[in-house]
């Protein structure tokens, strides 16, 4: 298990937080025509309604975001030091896809970060942790930030689904459906932020990538031993949380998200869900954007963000300023 600093230490901010996503379109429109009615129905009744489909490319989304993040911090480009990019769509960034990956960290200089006054600061890609990457970003990003290596570091998520053969949108198991999004925001150490970025703690399992097709128990074991190790490692109350942010899956798979992170079911937020469905590593950087902006976390309110992938599982806290 890897954690970040405690909250003894100098303050690190959050802020910034920008996003860009496609249009929201209805489920049977935003999968294609041979999709089963009995899936779209099991989507439906788990709480998914519209999914975010974008025409453009991951890097296109996340120059959109990072636009954002840059107007609403008020940061000047020329003191961002570092940029972290969390991906899992190698082959999206091809207009037809596919794209070659070999090309991009290219690409997203030439579409991100020249564009935006960035070209001078480090590009890091992060994409091991799938749709659980903002949580490896935002871990990362503050052991930078709290070790003095950089004083201000841009965190992006971008992801979409590349029309490409063996890419779906609607997961078969009704866990969920896939969206189009980028979410980015900037931790520092030289800007306030609107939020403090507390403690950030991930437990992977080298176990579950070994795990086949019809091991779903095991599976889940390793989930609950995972987040339930991420949750224990925070040392805070059950009700030491205003918010629990998580990824945008059904309705049954965050009510145990929320057992098993110790935080009342009632203070998850799920309104984006039926909105843009699951953007990959982008859900909860979005949802504490929307939350921020509609000013329901309130000074000094904690919000707990739970990242998810395949083998890798965080918990990140945050302290509104």
């Amino acid at each position: 298990m890897t954690r970040s600093p405690s909250r003894a230490e100098p303050g690190i901010g959050l802020g910034g937080l920008g996003y860009a996503v496609g249009d929201s379109v209805p489920l049977d429109k935003a999968v294609p025509e041979d999709t089963p009615a009995d899936l779209l129905d099991r989507l439906r009744a788990h709480g998914f309604v519209n999914c975010s489909v974008a025409q453009e490319t991951p890097a296109a989304l996340a120059a959109r975001s990072v636009a954002e993040s840059l107007a609403v911090s008020g940061a000047d480009p020329a003191r961002v030091d570092a940029v972290l990019y969390g991906t899992c769509s190698y082959w999206g960034e091809g207009r037809p896809p596919p794209g070659d990956p070999a090309e991009l960290t290219g690409t997203i200089a030439r579409t991100v970060l020249e564009p935006l006054g960035l070209g001078h600061a480090a590009l890091t890609l992060v994409w091991l942790a799938e749709s659980g990457n903002t949580g490896s970003v935002l871990r990362l990003a503050r052991a930078l930030v709290a070790a003095g290596v950089h004083r201000t570091v841009l965190c992006v998520s971008s992801d979409a689904v590349p029309p490409l053969p063996g890419e779906y949108r609607a997961m078969p198991n009704a866990v969920t459906v896939n969206g189009d999004a980028a979410a980015s925001c900037l931790v520092s150490s030289a800007l306030p932020g609107e939020f403090r970025l507390d403690t950030t703690v991930q437990q992977s399992s080298a176990a579950m990538r070994g795990l086949a097709k019809g091991q779903g128990l095991r599976k889940h074991l390793e989930i609950v031993k995972g987040v339930r190790a991420c949750r224990a490692a925070l040392d805070t109350p059950r009700d030491g949380f205003a918010w629990l942010l998580s990824n945008h899956y059904s309705d049954q798979v965050l009510t145990e998200f929320a057992a098993l992170a110790d935080v009342p079911r009632d203070r998850l937020f799920t309104a984006n869900t039926a909105r843009l469905g699951h953007c990959f590593a982008a859900d909860t950087l979005i949802d504490l954007a929307d939350l921020h902006r509609a000013g329901r976390i309130g000074p000094g309110e904690a919000v707990l963000m739970l990242t998810t992938g395949p083998s890798t599982w965080g918990l990140t806290a945050v302290s509104a300023r």
